[in-house]
């Protein structure tokens, strides 16, 4: 499957398994080796069913669309979450466009300290936080197209920053996780 960074195209491989597993932001859980991000996560969005990039593209200068049939998205029926990280800055309130809830852990919260679009992110300080969404089949993404974007801000650099994952917590296969080294 190809990944696209900052607007290129990226060859990798390896395989997504099915689970019944929460879906996180910024941390990959699985018992003894969990692994956080240590930064910001702004304007996150997973579409299933399309490939939105399969080319070289031009980076958006803008959030994406709100999801609805009002958007220019053409693909807004596609996409199964979708987080602006918009709010009052300190707030643990995190909204997902969809409608699946969401569960702060840790001390994550809404910072305007680093933002692409909207004046707030989501920081996590690397020790701990993550978001935490129940089960969904909307998150299961192991056959088809799928696209995963947002944007991050790294704290620190040389370690692995958990961007989505979806893992149980005691099974030896991830059925899957992003990240950014």
């Amino acid at each position: 499957f190809p990944v696209t960074i900052q607007g290129t195209p990226q060859a990798i491989s390896g395989s997504i398994f099915d689970s019944t597993a929460p879906c996180h932001i910024g941390a990959n859980l699985l018992g003894g080796s969990t692994y956080y991000i240590n930064g910001y996560i702004d304007d996150l969005r997973l579409t299933k069913g399309i490939a939105r990039y399969s080319a070289n593209f031009t980076i958006p200068s803008a959030a994406h669309p709100d999801v609805g049939p009002t958007t220019n998205d053409v693909y807004y029926d596609n996409v199964v979450l979708q987080m602006h990280m918009d709010g009052i800055n300190g707030s643990s309130t995190f909204v997902d466009a969809k409608g699946h809830i969401a569960t702060a852990n840790g001390n994550v919260q809404i910072s305007n300290v680093q933002s692409k679009f909207g004046g707030t992110s989501a920081v996590f300080d690397g020790t701990g936080d993550y978001i935490t969404f129940a089960h969904s089949s909307d998150f299961s993404i192991q056959t088809g197209n799928f696209t995963i974007e947002c944007w991050i801000y790294r704290a620190v650099s040389n370690v692995s920053h958990y961007i989505l994952s979806k893992r149980p917590t005691s099974a030896t296969n991830t059925a899957y996780g992003w990240y950014k080294w």
